[in-house]
């Protein structure tokens, strides 16, 4: 099954909040379909959320693959996000293309391969100039482990020709180049030098190249005060990072395979 490393409120323009010392920029109208796109994203999330506790309650009575005794939200809510990316909607491409597999479990090989290249090239070259570009680029690590690599190959470099922005096609680059199948160590793409050649060539001044050189600062280093977040926890009480300042705090990111 193809992670669900995005969701789909990942696939939603990406909003920056500057502050600044002067007023505050005017609110933009938001784009019709990003309106319904979230509303639909709550959703999907919170169905997500009962998908994963039923998958845990199923491993802890002994299932060893409960994935295939519950249908996969995305399954209900492909024929919703599927009209509104035939409306114009980016963000419901992007997300078409990375659920294709789970919303698609008994589809043979063949033709899997076939419909999940028009929906993989369809999120590429609509999310090009699109808001949900970064978000397209980063995508591309998801792509690889399941996806046919040759058809990732080509909704990449598809990708690359349309958008405007350099750091983004230099992140997708990128990410072609060090791409690795699910469960292996293998590159996915036989394109991965190629790809790693043209970052260092064409790309050279991009973060992603200086990333790929090893010149990136990292963002948190020993001594380094981490940046202040908020969350909730099991309980459901709010809490900030520096609530917990002068104690030892261990942070656990995960996700869902």
């Amino acid at each position: 099954m193809l992670p669900i490393l995005l969701t789909l409120a990942a696939c939603l323009p990406m909003q920056q909040a500057e502050k600044r010392a002067a007023a505050p920029a005017p609110v933009q109208a938001q784009d019709p379909l990003d309106a319904e796109l979230n509303a639909i994203a709550r959703e999907y999330n919170l169905a997500r959320a009962v998908y994963d506790k039923r998958l845990d309650e199923l491993r802890k009575q002994g299932e060893a693959h409960p994935e295939t005794k519950v249908e996969h939200p995305s399954v209900a809510f492909w024929p919703r996000i599927e009209s509104l990316g035939q409306r114009g909607s980016a963000g419901a491409r992007l997300w078409l293309a990375l659920q294709f597999q789970n919303a698609h479990p008994a589809l043979a090989a063949a033709e899997r391969d076939a419909a999940w290249r028009v929906q993989l090239l369809a999120a590429a070259e609509s999310g090009a100039s699109a808001s949900c570009a970064r978000d397209v680029a980063r995508s591309f690590t998801i792509f690889y482990l399941d996806a046919p690599a040759a058809t990732v190959d080509e909704a990449l470099e598809l990708f690359v020709k349309k958008t405007g922005e350099r750091e983004f096609a230099a992140d997708a680059l990128y990410r072609g180049s060090i791409a690795k199948r699910r469960g292996t160590q293998t590159l996915a793409s036989q394109k991965a030098a190629e790809f790693g050649k043209r970052l260092a060539t064409e790309y050279a001044d991009t973060a992603a190249a200086r990333l790929s050189r090893g010149e990136v600062e990292i963002g948190l280093s020993i001594g380094k005060q981490a940046p202040e977040f908020s969350a909730k926890d099991a309980d459901g009480v709010a809490f900030k990072l520096s609530d917990y300042r002068g104690k030892v705090v261990v942070l656990d990111f995960w996700g869902f395979w």
